[in-house]
């Protein structure tokens, strides 16, 4: 199996890129040749009528999103008048930046 994330590239035998592609769109009937993929990475949908073996826009949709990594991530911070550093709560966080919009 040749599946590399940096080249977006799979071999022939495999399933092709849009089964994991968080772009993919599968639609499946009950013959085996009824099958239907569509792609949502641009302004329109395109449907795709081949064996996708790599994509320059894959998107792996087992892993974690951006948002839901920064969601969970410990936040460090530094106060320069009392010179300690450590991680805050969320709670914390947002006592000490009001202005910060995100959902933290």
């Amino acid at each position: 199996m040749n599946f590399t994330i940096k080249g977006t590239k799979t071999s022939r035998n495999d399933a092709p890129l849009c089964f994991t592609c968080q772009h993919g769109m599968i639609v499946r009937g009950q013959a085996e040749s009824q099958l239907a993929i569509t792609c949502h990475v641009g302004i329109e949908p395109v449907s795709v009528r081949w064996h996708v073996t790599e994509c320059s826009s894959y998107s792996d949709k087992s892993l974690p999103s951006l948002h839901s990594l920064e969601k969970i991530a410990w936040r460090f911070s530094v106060d320069d008048r009392k010179k300690t550093a450590g991680f805050l709560t969320a709670a914390q966080w947002k006592a000490a930046h009001p202005n910060d919009e995100s959902d933290y």
